[in-house]
């Protein structure tokens, strides 16, 4: 239906540039031109309609894209959960983030999920930076990241929704034992240069990381079901699945 009411506007709207071209010479083209601004009008109400743009709740747009971020957050609290054990999980984020609608619901759907106490922690903004919009991605270097886990070394799973920093090769995190740190998981990759992630992930470095699946659909709406959601868009990279996804992970 949203094709339909596209070609409707698109015919009507060709239909007004014909007879405002013609209106000097034939006065009877300006009723038809308002008829068509009409269609045009009525053609733009049902396509915005179609797209549930005047829609409310969980059928609304908006409420749709927060679904699926939801999804992602589920499905990194699931996995995290036995990891876990019940002890504490680490969520990295941005203060920003946190503090939007968006942020409360991705991170209430990991507290709710990940079977342990969640934790949330941010990487400290310089204050020459702290109103300049530069995301922390940008600006974190491994020092800071590092910085941060030693802040949590009770931690059992650490989920980052801000990746890893440009220079991860030389955080501190990946020359510790593994029995002696937190399993990580990854909601992005950040803006990490020069990490071969597909290669961190067989060596059990990163638990999991989430990606873009191939191709994902961005014309419909998430389900209610986050598992439907999440594999409508993403897919969970770990250990097991690496090669099928190794072209989704930069290096």
């Amino acid at each position: 239906m949203v094709a339909l009411w596209v070609i409707v506007m698109a015919v009507g709207l060709i239909g007004m540039i014909i007879c405002s071209k013609k209106q000097k010479s034939n006065p009877a083209m300006q009723p038809v031109a308002i008829v068509l601004f009409l269609v045009v009008l009525a053609g733009a109400v049902m396509l915005l309609k179609e797209m549930d743009v005047f829609g409310g709740g969980s059928s609304s747009i908006l409420n749709s894209e927060m679904r699926f971020a939801e999804s992602r957050g589920v499905k990194a609290a699931k996995f995290a959960a036995p990891l876990a054990g019940g002890k504490k999980v680490l969520f990295i984020t941005d203060k920003a983030f946190e503090q939007g609608e968006l942020g409360k619901r991705v991170v209430a759907s990991i507290k709710e999920n990940c079977g342990g106490n969640l934790v949330t922690d941010f990487i400290p903004v310089p204050k020459e930076m702290e109103n300049n919009g530069v995301p922390v991605e940008e600006f974190m270097k491994a020092k800071d990241m590092d910085a941060l886990l030693a802040k949590h070394t009770d931690a059992a799973v650490v989920i980052s929704n801000i990746g890893l920093p440009q220079d991860a090769r030389r955080m501190k995190y990946f020359k510790t034992a593994a029995d002696k740190r937190a399993k990580l998981i990854l909601m992005n990759t950040g803006f990490s240069a020069n990490f071969d992630f597909a290669k961190a992930v067989k060596k059990g470095d990163i638990a999991a990381i989430i990606v873009t699946a191939p191709g994902a659909k961005y014309d419909i709406k998430a389900p209610k079901d986050y598992a439907k959601a999440f594999d409508i868009r993403y897919a969970l990279v770990t250990k097991d699945n690496v090669d099928k996804y190794k072209d989704q992970l930069p290096r």
